[in-house]
């Protein structure tokens, strides 16, 4: 350690103590000020809105400037300032216990005298990567550290982790010793400094040499796993393995599988990382530069009873939950058709399943208002109906893409049934001077708008039978497509001209 250092081990050690002092210190505040708060309640507050406002936490809040703990000081040291107090009440009590309750924590966490409990019950701390707890909370066998570096790309392993978080294997009640173990300094962990048995590293607290050797053998103790040993509620799977022998007799390894709770934390940090404002952009159809993860068909296996941190530390800050991913295959997709078949492309282009939230929104909506004409009239309630027509064309026109990203030409077949409209819908590169001077005409965007807004009534009359389109919503559908139509040629417009670049570079 260098003089130099911008924060010593020292420091970081009181600060880790006094944070334990102060924290306690907020509990017990916490705690008195409901008790006189009880006490004032029985009095009514003495009819006083300003002393029962004191005391709501929804009107009595700490400002930006404070800490929580300054809020909880002024608040506790407030109620001596009160107007009015319930009989037999006594400020000079509450505050004698106060002082009393503060000396008693500075005496508890004085460095000294805390480092020599902590070093008392170290050894029944532990760490690791895989945690035998996890397989079976009765199972008291050692867990182990993963120390093995080699990685295969083919497998998600512990040792595939960049940045491996270690375990603490203990019971909850010595989770500050594990706590103090993990102070990190310029990304060293206090853990390791007990590597050596000579280490000086406490020796600020203590002059002692023999007080300090016996700190550093507790505490030394904590970084070896103890003797490994299996466990007969662990799953233990026989695997075939080379004969020793040459003989006839088959060999086998006898594996116990262990839970990785260092792989399983990394896996529980990825799915909970926060992404609101990716989330934000993407309800509002917004461009972020950030990709948003969703875990789909994402499941948890419940490992522990109620105290999960009994089980190890990180399992404690997980729940006692395991996230298990999906791993079925994927589903088969057929092969995009041309709609050749069909008059109309939407009958059977857009999969109902993918915009039927959307409609039993719409439909749930239109069957509140006892004249449907109104639903478009308030802007308000006309919002809704753009919103969900709007998320119903975003799935409209994903399928839609499918088609025009086919080969073009496909609507000139002599077989194609398709209305000549929606083939300038959907065919819209098809290399054909006369069909492209026909579609640039634009009168065949009135028709496919009609067409999804005949196809969307329909939808919402089958969702409800007492749903009777009125002239308003098939305008509305209808612009609604429109939009989106006007969008696509632009589309296709700037397509065609970087193509016909292309051709004349070529």
């Amino acid at each position: 350690m260098s003089s130099d250092d911008p924060v010593s081990w020292q420091e970081l050690i009181v600060e880790f103590l006094q944070k334990k002092i102060q924290a306690k210190e907020e509990a017990y505040l916490k705690d008195s000020i409901k008790g006189i708060d009880k006490t004032f309640k029985k009095y009514s507050y003495f009819n006083d809105s300003a002393i029962k406002d004191y005391f709501d936490p929804k009107k009595n809040k700490k400002t930006s400037e404070q800490s929580s703990l300054v809020f909880q000081r002024e608040k506790f040291q407030g109620v001596a300032r009160l107007p009015n107090k319930p009989e037999g009440f006594d400020w000079s009590l509450e505050q004698a216990k106060y002082n009393e309750k503060c000396l008693a924590l500075n005496q508890e966490y004085s460095a000294a005298d805390w480092i020599d409990n902590a070093a008392s019950v170290a050894p029944k701390v532990s760490f690791a990567t895989h945690v035998a707890k996890l397989t079976h909370s009765k199972i008291d066998s050692p867990s182990i550290i993963d120390e093995i570096e080699e990685i295969d790309p083919k497998y998600l392993t512990t040792s595939s982790l960049k940045h491996k978080v270690i375990d603490g294997v203990l019971d909850n009640k010595y989770a500050q010793v594990f706590q103090f173990l993990e102070i990190e300094r310029n990304g060293e962990k206090l853990l390791t400094c007990f590597e050596d048995k000579n280490s000086s590293v406490l020796s600020c607290f203590s002059k002692n040499e023999d007080r300090l050797n016996r700190w550093n053998g507790s505490f030394r103790q904590s970084l070896y796993a103890k003797e490994k040993a299996a466990h007969g509620l662990l799953k233990q799977i026989y695997f075939p393995a080379p004969k020793s022998d040459g003989g006839s007799n088959d060999d086998y390894h006898l594996l116990c599988n262990m839970i990785s709770s260092t792989l399983a934390q990394a896996l529980h940090d990825r799915i909970r990382k926060k992404q609101d404002d990716v989330y934000k952009a993407l309800e509002k159809n917004l461009y972020h530069a950030e990709p948003y993860q969703r875990f789909p068909n994402k499941l948890s296996l419940s490992v522990t009873a109620s105290n999960h941190g009994n089980a190890s530390q990180l399992n404690g800050k997980r729940g006692g939950r395991l996230n298990l991913l999906s791993c079925r295959p994927p589903v088969w997709s057929s092969q995009v058709k041309a709609p050749i078949y069909n008059n109309s492309w939407f009958e059977r282009g857009v999969p109902i399943a993918s915009v039927k939230e959307n409609i039993d929104h719409i439909s749930t909506f239109l069957s509140r208002f006892s004249r449907l004409e109104l639903s478009t009239k308030d802007p308000k309630k006309r919002d809704w109906l753009v919103k969900w027509g709007k998320q119903i064309l975003t799935k409209v026109m994903f399928f839609a893409a499918e088609i025009q990203n086919l080969t073009p030409g496909w609507s000139g077949q002599e077989s194609v049934r398709l209305k000549l409209a929606q083939c300038y819908f959907l065919d819209p590169y098809r290399e054909d001077e006369n069909f492209q001077s026909l579609r640039q005409s634009g009168g065949w965007r009135d028709e496919v708008g009609a067409d999804f807004a005949r196809w969307l009534n329909k939808k919402l009359v089958k969702a409800n039978a007492s749903f009777a389109p009125q002239r308003e919503h098939t305008r509305l559908w209808k612009s609604l497509m429109l939009d989106e139509l006007l969008e696509l040629d632009k589309v296709v417009a700037a397509v065609s001209t970087a193509n016909a670049k292309n051709k004349e570079d070529v």
